[in-house]
């Protein structure tokens, strides 16, 4: 917006179509359909900053008015900038350019074009009447900065009282618009220029303030009722001469869309002069994905595919760990014998940058014990937790003995300050997503209001637990939602469980300040103290009661759940043993659980910390992998270690002191450990997907982005293990295997020049396969995943189907192999 007067007319035809709406509906779609989203947008134009030429959103700001709605995909045209040109030549011109448009508005100047006394408007007007005469689609005039530059140069309620006076006599039909900044709400007198106008241009200069954009509309709904609002959003923060951040504009975006739903305002107008590629193309598919939603019947969520439940009955679906076609030489259970050979541990590779960080770094923790799920079209959406630290990033204790939450019988809230935060919104569930697994979004929901704003990602409070309990239940911890393909309800497709209690549990505790809670109370948050479940039709919109579940474990806080795809049941894991070792319950219905069974080999005594934190099972091939946690809790230190499991057979470590997931560089995101969110490794393409728990614990040198945030590391498909030949080329012997399918292959890295594999066919006596033969076989010399094992004129194997074989391998030096198996 330029610093002069803008004026906007409507005739009241108009009027009556932006603000009413109903009259709009009639002439743009027919009597019975509903006007959309799409039809209250308009562009801000400024023809004077055109230049010739076809523009692309990149050149958005040198856009001819006509090509800024078309670039944008608004159908209304604001012609401001310089204002209605005092020729009316050249205003006839200009607006003949726009006149497809449906509806047009012309911003107006003082005669002579200068914002300075007498402030008369007798030529501006008779011009545009006769303008407005001839081309009917213009609708009116805005006052731009009326409460900011226009009252610092003179300008007084009396002079906007006579051009209203002269807009109604020469041209009834055009009504006043004049612009209001927020931050000019307590300016003097400004009630008196607001009360003369027909609407309010709402805009806010500081994009900082954003948060705010609710509050400001219901400023302007109290203070002045029944005048309509038009919103303005800027694409680039002007207040701070900046590029908008995209999630302060989608944030406008998404409230704009919500206010207008909801019938609050009356318009949405889009501008900027300055080019900022991605900015505009972002504001461009939202206006496309947006738009056709009927006023008053907003889509479920935006950016967020709403129908997930629908999902499981899609025909394909995404490649998983689980794949019992798949071996694995992560131990010797399907090696008979081997010479030659020697395994190794191989390291993930962590993002140099985490992918989910505190919006607050000292008064929150996002990273809290989440979960992804990657959907059968691909998106991969995740789930996780942060934790209120308060206004000195002490945490929740520390907030309790402060009093924050009141002493006694008082349990009211006794804010501090920025960062302290209300007893149910001390940990609250929140939703981001990802079209590829590495950059993620945090989607405007408009779900739960916290911190005064509405516009967040987050999906779950205590709000309704507290209410449901009387308050026994304030929050939630070991936080992970599934995906449940085979339950029939849809409604509840998705299910959440958490362990719950109230964070008054600890308040008669020291480490919360002893704050002498009565009795009564105390002993309620003990027995809703536990584990609960609840569910949602789409992971977002989650409105069921928490239903508790039957957890045999002692109701420790760390919690998750895995599923257990070959066997059809779900794993639960909790701290039944302390920190001594690890035990998994199992479940068919999440609801009944089997007691947790001790694992006697994975003991933290085995490790090189002294306690086990916690272990995410999951499949892999035709067997099961585990990422356990060993931690040193004083130091912060979390480092993750493989183990292994077979049917039949308890748990093993791989390695218990060579981790997977070590520490990084001091200063890093992850300075003093991971820990894997609660699912399986994902399959991208040749990599595995390992998103995780990042801890910077370390109080020198500090991390920038928080001591927890969500990560990513990336290793190998299949490549957690691999067995490595010698300097004299390695063999090994595998046990007798079952032929399921039509090609064998085998995921094989060539290090160093002159490597090769060749794999021979026996029968389970050692006797050659005829055509299979070790001497037949053709050897790879190529480094992949999926590398088709061949014979000499042949590859296929399927006249073996069904039948038990063994593989002979032979690689030369230097050459690793992860895993074999078959394929269609």
């Amino acid at each position: 917006m330029r610093l002069g007067l803008t004026i906007l007319t409507m005739r009241a035809a108009g009027l009556a179509t932006l603000l009413g709406l109903t009259a709009a509906a009639q002439q743009l779609h027919g009597a019975d359909d509903l006007p959309t989203l799409h039809d209250i947008m308009w562009v801000w134009a400024t023809p004077n900053l055109a230049k010739p030429g076809p523009h692309t959103l990149d050149t958005f700001a040198q856009a001819s008015a006509g090509q800024r709605a078309e670039l944008l995909g608004t159908p209304h045209v604001i012609m401001a900038g310089s204002g209605l040109p005092q020729e009316y030549e050249q205003a006839d011109r200009l607006t003949a350019e726009v006149a497809s448009h449906p509806r047009l508005v012309w911003e107006i100047a003082p005669d002579g074009g200068a914002m300075k006394p007498p402030f008369a408007y007798d030529q501006t007007v008779a011009r545009l009447a006769r303008l407005a005469q001839k081309y009917p689609q213009i609708e009116g005039v805005l006052l731009d900065d009326l409460t900011s530059v226009g009252i610092d140069q003179g300008f007084r309620p009396e002079h906007l009282k006579r051009l209203r006076q002269q807009l109604t006599e020469q041209c009834p039909q055009v009504k006043l618009w004049g612009v209001l900044y927020s931050m000019n709400f307590d300016r003097q007198n400004v009630q008196q220029y607001v009360e003369q106008l027909d609407a309010i241009s709402l805009w806010v200069w500081h994009a900082e303030h954003l948060a705010d954009l609710e509050k400001h509309v219901a400023h302007c709904e109290a203070t002045f009722p029944g005048k309509p609002i038009v919103l303005g959003l800027y694409l680039r923060d002007y207040g701070s001469n900046r590029p908008m951040p995209q999630a302060l504009m989608e944030l406008q975006c998404e409230t704009a869309r919500r206010l207008a739903h909801a019938g609050r305002v009356r318009g949405i107008v889009f501008l900027t002069i300055d080019n900022d590629p991605p900015i505009a193309h972002w504001t461009a598919d939202w206006i496309r994905r947006v738009g056709a939603e009927p006023l008053g019947k907003p889509a479920p969520t935006t950016g967020v595919l709403s129908a997930h439940g629908s999902r499981a009955e899609e025909p394909w679906t995404t490649p998983s760990t689980y794949d019992p076609n798949v071996y694995l030489v992560v131990d010797d259970h399907w090696i008979a014998e081997q010479s030659g050979m020697e395994r190794v541990i191989i390291t993930a590779t962590p993002l140099e940058r985490a992918l989910i960080t505190p919006d607050y770094p000292v008064s929150q923790m996002e990273c809290a014990w989440g979960n992804v799920i990657r959907e059968k079209d691909g998106l991969f959406r995740m789930w996780y937790f942060t934790m209120g630290m308060g206004m000195t990033g002490g945490g929740p204790h520390e907030m309790a003995a402060a009093g924050v939450w009141g002493r006694g019988d008082d349990f009211s809230f006794h804010s501090r300050g920025k960062g302290d935060v209300r007893d149910v919104n001390v940990t609250l569930g929140r939703y981001a997503e990802s079209k590829g697994g590495v950059e993620w979004t945090k989607p405007s929901l408009g779900l739960i209001e916290y911190d005064g704003n509405q516009m967040n990602n987050v999906i779950l409070d205590g709000e309704r637990a507290a209410k449901q309990t009387d308050a026994a239940l304030t929050n939630f911890d070991g936080y992970t939602v599934l995906r449940d393909d085979a339950e029939p309800d849809p409604a509840k497709r998705y299910k959440m469980l958490a362990h719950w209690e109230s964070v008054h549990f600890w308040d008669n505790h020291k480490v919360s300040g002893s704050l002498a809670r009565p009795a009564a109370r105390m002993e309620a948050y003990a027995r809703a103290r536990g584990k609960y479940i609840t569910y949602s039709p789409d992971g977002i919109h989650w409105t069921q009661p928490l239903t508790r579940i039957e957890f045999p474990d002692g109701g420790g806080d760390r919690f998750l759940v895995v599923r257990d795809h070959r066997n059809q049941q779900w794993w639960g894991y909790s701290r039944s043993e302390g920190h001594g070792g690890a035990a998994l319950a199992t479940s068919k219905d999440l609801i009944n659980w089997s007691p947790p069974v001790p694992e006697p080999s994975l003991r933290a005594s085995s490790t090189n910390l002294p306690a086990i934190e916690s272990m995410i099972p999951f499949n892999y091939g035709n067997q099961d992998l585990g990422f356990a946690i060993g931690m040193d809790k004083a130091k912060g230190i979390l480092n993750t270690y493989l183990v292994s499991h077979h049917d039949g057979r308890p748990w093993q470590w791989v390695d218990a002191r060579k981790p997977v997931l070590p520490q990084g560089k001091p200063a890093s995101y992850h300075a003093t450990g991971a820990v894997p969110l609660h699912n399986e490794p994902f399959i991208v393409g040749d990599k595995l997907f390992v998103y995780f728990n990042a801890f910077a614990y370390q109080k020198e040198p500090r991390c920038p982005e928080g001591i927890r945030s969500i990560g990513l590391a990336t290793i190998r498909r299949d490549g957690f293990v691999g067995l490595k030949a010698g300097e004299k080329g390695g063999h090994f012997v595998t046990k007798p295997i079952r032929v399921t399918g039509s090609k064998l292959f085998v995921n094989v890295e060539q290090r160093g020049p002159g490597g090769s594999v060749s794999v021979g066919l026996a029968r389970p006596d050692r006797t050659p396969i005829a055509g299979f033969g070790a001497d037949e076989a053709i050897p790879l010399t190529t480094d992949g995943v999926r590398c088709a094992v061949a014979w000499r004129g042949k590859d296929d194997v399927s006249t073996l189907a069904s039948q038990e074989i063994v593989l002979n391998v032979h690689l030369a030096k230097g050459v690793v192999l992860y895993a074999f198996g078959f394929v269609e």
